[in-house]
């Protein structure tokens, strides 16, 4: 990985954003050059030395030389640079953020050959692209691997989605999205069909919103994966099993083999195992998350969704946007209708906390 001013420019301001608790818009000016962290950005001087602190662990810029120091300066620009400068001279690591199920920020490092492996399966996997349209900020290991490595790895620009004229998309172009992301673009585009390749991580995708996507023509690939682990495995289609990478193997059902180094990872969610190559996802080990400042139970809260007239079956999951959590629920209503699923989400504003309201919900026909 070679990096370059623009894409350590990119990093930076997505890390300044997530600090000013701005959420990524996907506008090519957000990166324009020439920028200044007070000036332009609005940080005051504690988030100035937060973000550098971010960023001196993200490129590892303190194992350098003392002219990469960071706070002599506080235009973008120059950081950039020092950046670029410093993986010239250190880039066995790369660390990235993550945040536990107490919403904690905390870090994790990885060998740069770890992430380097995974982008040259991802190279091969989505073969010939065209161009990588980003809906994610660069900065978290997702971002990374496939909005900086995989479009360099591919020889393919990045189109940000100011951009990108969404009627004419080649076959090859590359979306990567959340589920977010994409339950947003699919209502910003009604009826619209997109025949490119598009990807989806960081959360469980939503079986009914997996379908409505392939409906619109993409060809879209679910990674299931974690900071601590990279990508774990995909799938190409909703009610399937995921495949791991060629590299995995499974210890057990809790845990992770590389098979390149024989390091044990254990797995955050518990699984279960079709074969030794497909697993498919049931639910965190640690069903408590931290929601609007409130610690539920996800557990508890699923089985008080199941106690609600007409509900079949619910699955809950969290999801990030910006700097929080948001609560996901995949809904099968006993007899659905336009009026069952009214009901339902009258029952939940009279019926649960507003911690607890799933801020997204998609019900399975």
């Amino acid at each position: 990985m070679q990096w370059t001013v623009e894409q350590a420019r990119r990093v930076i301001l997505d890390l300044a954003r997530s600090i000013t608790g701005l959420s990524y818009t996907g506008n090519s000016q957000d990166y324009r050059a020439g920028q200044c962290l007070k000036n332009d950005l609005q940080l005051e001087s504690v988030q100035v030395m937060d973000l550098a602190a971010r960023v001196n662990a993200y490129f590892h810029i303190m194992e350098t030389s003392p002219e990469n120091y960071l706070l002599s300066s506080d235009a973008v620009d120059d950081w950039a640079q020092k950046c670029v400068k410093a993986r010239s001279q250190q880039s066995g690591q790369i660390t990235f953020f993550t945040s536990g199920t107490t919403d904690e920020a905390r870090t994790v490092t990885h060998q740069q050959a770890f992430a380097d492996r995974e982008v040259n399966f991802l190279r091969e996997h989505f073969g010939n692209l065209s161009c990588i349209i980003p809906l994610v900020p660069a900065a978290s290991i997702y971002g990374y691997l496939y909005t900086i490595a995989l479009p360099q790895a591919a020889g393919a620009p990045v189109c940000f989605p100011s951009e990108v004229q969404w009627n004419q998309l080649s076959e090859n172009a590359l979306i990567v999205g959340t589920p977010f992301t994409w339950s947003h673009l699919m209502r910003s585009m009604p009826g619209l069909n997109i025949r490119s390749k598009g990807v989806c991580s960081t959360a469980p995708l939503p079986n009914p919103l997996y379908a409505s996507l392939l409906s619109r023509g993409l060809s879209l690939t679910e990674v299931y994966g974690a900071t601590e682990t990279g990508g774990v495995g995909l799938r190409k289609a909703p009610n399937t099993a995921f495949e791991l990478f060629p590299y995995w193997t499974f210890q057990d059902a809790a845990t992770l083999i590389d098979s390149d180094t024989g390091h044990a990872f254990s797995l955050m969610d518990k699984i279960s195992t079709v074969d030794d190559r497909h697993f498919t996802i049931l639910h965190r080990k640690d069903q408590k998350l931290k929601i609007a400042g409130k610690l539920l139970d996800l557990e508890q809260l699923r089985n008080k969704i199941l106690q609600l007239d007409n509900i079949k079956q619910c699955r809950l999951s969290a999801k990030r946007q910006s700097d929080r959590l948001l609560l996901a629920a995949e809904v099968e209503l006993t007899q659905d209708s336009t009026e069952g699923r009214a009901e339902f989400r009258r029952a939940l504003r009279a019926q649960l906390l507003p911690a607890e309201r799933p801020a997204e919900i998609h019900f399975c026909s």
